[in-house]
């Protein structure tokens, strides 16, 4: 079985797809650090075309919590690169998954940016 390559986080995944993430032609899962309670239309339409795996349980709103379970699943399936939102998780998840590549997706002017995270 090959690895995916591409992975991205539920919110950074919504915004890339209206940008052409779905161009990219390699398999991809969504590693989301929302819980069961969290799991809402944007997961269910994510899962139509790609593995989510979600953290399930926690603190709303807990990004150390949810950049540990991210580079947990990183490092258990062997992610490549991974597209985030959130600062704080990127350093955790730069620090527990280094081999991982790290693509910041943030906005500028309304328009969705990625770039590489040093």
């Amino acid at each position: 079985m090959s690895l995916p390559r591409c992975f991205a986080d539920t919110t950074s995944t919504e915004r890339l797809r209206l940008v052409s993430f779905h161009s990219i032609r390699t398999s991809y899962v969504v590693i989301s650090a929302r819980t069961f309670s969290e799991y809402n239309k944007t997961c269910k339409d994510l899962a139509q075309d790609a593995p989510v795996y979600i953290r399930g349980t926690g603190n709303y709103g807990d990004r150390q919590d949810g950049g540990r379970f991210k580079a947990s699943m990183i490092n258990l399936l062997g992610v490549q690169e991974f597209y985030e939102d959130d600062p704080v998780q990127i350093r955790i998840i730069a620090k527990l998954a280094p081999d991982c590549r790290i693509f910041r997706v943030f906005l500028v002017n309304g328009e969705t940016r990625v770039e590489e995270s040093q």
